[in-house]
């Protein structure tokens, strides 16, 4: 019988693609920041004559990710102007520790988050006396990897149909659908 691990993250830090390309680095700003993971979207449904009902899984919600800096950071708020259909690129990089790991190779596991969107924002209200914060949402996610160490967690592209499954389940529904070709 296997154990899993209690693994730590230690910080995460992003670097957000400017207009000419350029990587800027959101590490000083960074306070906190959810990576999505596939999440799918439920409907209620109750048999006819029946006390019972049960929950089925329709679809697989949208891919969106979010982050919180300390303050105002002007270079962030300019990815704003970015034209209609154009996306930027987000990574983050983080780190998993196994404080019990035996050997120094399977102590640390580098996480890594890369993200083509689109950025929204929302200024914290701001009292005089205090840091702003602002929190900021990647949507209209075009293309979306979670690697941690060698093993991929998640992908999602919106060109071959979304959330990817490792199981093929979705080639297998275009097959049928005649879609596939």
């Amino acid at each position: 019988m296997s154990k899993i691990a209690f693994l730590p993250i230690r910080g995460m830090n992003w670097y957000a693609e400017d207009a000419a390309g350029q990587p800027l680095n959101l590490h000083l700003a960074t306070e906190s920041s959810k990576l999505p993971a596939m999440a799918e979207s439920f409907e209620t449904f109750v048999p006819a004559a029946s006390n019972g009902a049960i929950e089925i899984a329709l679809n697989r919600e949208a891919c969106e990710a979010s982050l919180k800096l300390k303050g105002l950071q002007p270079e962030v708020l300019k990815l704003f102007s970015t034209p209609f259909g154009v996306r930027r690129k987000f990574t983050g990089f983080g780190v998993l520790v196994n404080e019990y790991a035996a050997s120094a190779n399977e102590r640390l596991l580098q996480v890594t988050a890369t993200i083509h969107g689109r950025i929204g924002a929302e200024i914290e209200e701001h009292n005089g006396t205090s840091l702003t914060g602002t929190d900021y949402t990647i949507k209209s996610v075009s293309k979306y990897q979670l690697t941690i160490g060698n093993e991929e967690i998640a992908r999602f592209n919106i060109e071959l149909g979304g959330w990817m499954d490792k199981e093929g389940q979705q080639v297998q529904i275009a097959n049928m659908l005649g879609l596939a070709g």
